[in-house]
């Protein structure tokens, strides 16, 4: 056995960092919320208790659109956590095939399916 090439030593690399991301990948539509209260889909990845502070500021405030409530013991899918400057919020995707915004102060429980 010789030194690996260089190339070959990339394509090795390569298959092992491919190795570990797949699996990742599959993971995606595995997480669920399940909502443990009464929760607001909004539009907009804006909660509503920002929007307040904004509003008592005087600062000029557009209100994201309501696109869905689900009901205690609905669940959707975890598309992506999005960080913000001061707060997090998850997209979410609902039976409809629809997206919107929820948040970690909304009464719900991230789920991983099994």
């Amino acid at each position: 056995m010789g030194k690996m090439r260089f190339p070959a030593a990339i394509s090795a690399w390569s298959a092992g960092l491919l190795a570990a991301v797949i699996p990742l990948e599959g993971c995606k539509d595995r997480q669920v919320i399940l909502v443990q209260g009464r929760a607001r889909v909004l539009e907009k990845p804006t909660p509503e208790r920002y929007l307040a502070a904004l509003e008592r500021s005087g600062a000029p405030v557009e209100k994201p659109t309501v696109i869905a409530t689900l009901d205690s013991g609905a669940t959707v899918r975890l598309v992506k956590t999005e960080y913000f400057k001061d707060y997090a919020a998850y997209r979410v995707e609902l039976p409809d095939g629809a997206q919107g915004y929820l948040f970690p102060a909304d009464s719900i429980e991230i789920l991983e399916r099994r």
